[in-house]
């Protein structure tokens, strides 16, 4: 049994997930429609992620996704880079 990803605990709206033009990873999209902030959720991984880097719509990076990366302020909409953790040969 292989799972890729799932978001848990997580009021927002799945936009996309696509494999990455610029890095060896994926960017996940993700939109907040509350009118409210969203705090919490949980993502999980069937895979290595070395980091997880908040990026604009051009995939350049805008920062750290820090601690709580699927908390959202009211109607944001967020790109997050997932990049894979490299394989040691």
């Amino acid at each position: 049994n292989y799972q890729f990803m799932q978001v848990k605990n997580f009021l927002g709206s799945f936009g996309t997930l696509k494999k990455s033009e610029r890095e060896d990873g994926f960017v996940l999209q993700i939109f907040n429609s509350e009118k409210k902030l969203l705090e919490g959720g949980e993502l999980e991984l069937g895979f290595d992620c070395a980091k997880i880097l908040h990026v604009n719509l051009m995939e350049e990076m805008i920062g750290d996704a820090g601690r709580d990366p699927l908390s959202m302020k009211e109607g944001e909409l967020k790109n997050m880079l997932l990049v894979l953790k490299r394989q040691e040969e």
